[in-house]
């Protein structure tokens, strides 16, 4: 926990709580939203109205194969990002967690027109997550 990995201008850095004992919980919500423990999979779009990290989580606008993507506001950025949370079994497998350090390195320095631009990834709490561009307009599955 706490590390960080800098590529060039970016960085990828592995948050966590200090204390065991808030472990399960997420920072303060925002616009006074109970806040959630370890949600499970099923239960994920609950984190709307949450805070994890920087970014205020809105409405879920996708489901894919390793989490659901909110649309939520980098308030630190002032931005509209994707926001990605991974499924929560994702984070108590050390190998994923590797996986995901390793491609988060090889993607953050990444810059083209024709990709959609991470600003950021990490772990708060249970929750491993990326920060993306948010690109509105019609589907993207075409």
């Amino acid at each position: 926990m706490g590390d960080v990995i800098r590529i060039g201008d970016r960085e990828l850095r592995v948050e966590g709580d200090p204390d065991p004992a808030e472990a399960t919980t997420l920072p303060p919500p925002v616009k006074g939203v109970a806040r959630p423990i370890l949600l499970s999979a099923d239960r994920l779009h609950l984190l709307k109205g949450t805070k994890v990290s920087h970014y205020e989580v809105g409405d879920v606008v996708a489901k894919g194969h390793s989490g659901l993507v909110f649309k939520a506001s980098d308030f630190k950025n002032d931005r509209t990002v994707a926001f990605k949370v991974l499924w929560p079994e994702f984070s108590r497998n050390e190998d994923e967690m590797m996986r995901f350090i390793r491609a988060m390195k090889t993607m953050l320095p990444l810059r083209h027109p024709n990709l959609v631009a991470l600003y950021g990834a990490g772990k708060t709490g249970p929750y491993c997550w990326i920060a993306m561009e948010f690109i509105e307009g019609e589907s993207l599955t075409r």
